[in-house]
């Protein structure tokens, strides 16, 4: 078979086509998955120990380099 342009152009939009159908069909579970990872960094930011641990490990030591 001889591809010309045309059949090149149809085959690439076609592919695009399948690569964004199949994207649009794990979307939910994408959101959903992201959404697990969110909550799990809230639950991990509400412990009193790591909030001291990044506020005296990091965020006062930058203040620190970043003032002198």
């Amino acid at each position: 078979m001889n591809h010309t342009s045309h059949t090149r152009a149809v085959r690439f939009l076609s592919g695009l086509f399948y690569f964004f159908s199949i994207l649009m069909l794990n979307a939910p579970l994408i959101t959903r998955h992201l959404n697990s990872v969110n909550r799990a960094l809230k639950r991990i930011w509400e412990i009193p120990r790591f909030q001291y641990f990044l506020y005296n490990k990091f965020i006062i030591p930058t203040f620190n380099k970043a003032i002198l």
